[in-house]
């Protein structure tokens, strides 16, 4: 499966064509469903992370991972990078998958942020593992 294909799924199993701005954990991703994301996620070439619907869809990964794998201890993007099958992914990358995901999602501070940005160049978007954690809504108990 694509992407596109599990995306457009994904939003149709909830009665919508596109988000509708609400944080990632009220979309209620099943187990299954997260498992078959990551399946999706490895098996997309790395080459893959330019194509328009890769940032929503590891955004939403990354979400669910945090929620149910995050294993403890320091926050670090490696495990949660591997787990989605780009090991070794560059802190600019991964903030650039937090900003466009953010934007696709409609995620209402990401927007917000977005208003108020002067360039395309200097996003005010999350860039932290926690403030990542704040704006897709995953659960504070995983502290």
């Amino acid at each position: 499966m694509k992407l596109d294909q599990w995306i457009f799924s994904f939003m149709s199993k909830r009665g919508l064509l596109e988000p509708d701005g609400r944080a990632l954990f009220a979309y209620k991703t099943s187990l299954e469903e997260f498992e078959t994301l990551r399946q999706v996620l490895q098996e997309t070439p790395p080459g893959s992370i330019t194509n328009p619907g890769y940032p929503q869809a590891w955004l939403l990964f990354a979400a669910e991972w945090w929620k149910r794998d995050y294993p403890g201890g320091a926050w670090r993007w490696g495990p949660l990078c591997e787990a989605a099958g780009l090991p070794g992914l560059t802190h600019e990358k991964t903030r650039r998958l937090v900003i466009e995901g953010s934007r696709l999602w409609r995620l209402q501070t990401a927007m917000a942020l977005l208003r108020n940005c002067p360039s395309e160049h200097s996003y005010p978007f999350p860039q932290t593992i926690q403030d990542t954690r704040i704006v897709c809504g995953v659960p504070s108990r995983v502290n």
